[in-house]
């Protein structure tokens, strides 16, 4: 089953991604960086709001925004993005406790299609 998601914007080599979440709060622009690691071919998921003052990722930010299944949805449609772009690649996500089931269900059912779809390639 395909869930809702928002349309986002993707730097050339599809390491930058944003979109903004629509809610209860208003409009907030939301960023994901695919962060290279030391170890070839792994790359850290990095997700949050954008920080305007700081320019980067505000990844420890509660936005309560009402639209979390939304926001982890798109999350999960730009490590399709991106794995397609870097088919060898692994990702590695670290999500706070109270969005780990969640995100854990998420990226579970991306590395199931990627599973049934491509043979090896997963999400993780």
């Amino acid at each position: 089953m395909k869930k809702p998601k928002y349309q986002y914007k993707a730097e050339d080599n599809f390491e930058f991604f944003e979109f903004y979440s629509e809610g209860k709060k208003g409009i907030i622009k939301k960023m994901v960086q695919y962060q290279k690691t030391s170890d070839e071919n792994v790359y850290n998921l990095a997700f949050g709001d954008y920080d305007e003052r700081s320019n980067s990722i505000d990844d420890m930010s509660i936005t309560n925004n009402g639209d979390s299944s939304k926001v982890l949805a798109t999350v999960a449609s730009t490590v399709y993005a991106f794995i397609e772009k870097y088919p060898n690649a692994s990702i590695i996500a670290q999500a706070r406790a109270s969005w780990v089931y969640t995100s854990w269900r998420i990226l579970n059912s991306c590395r199931a299609s990627f599973t049934a779809s491509l043979g090896s390639k997963s999400c993780s």
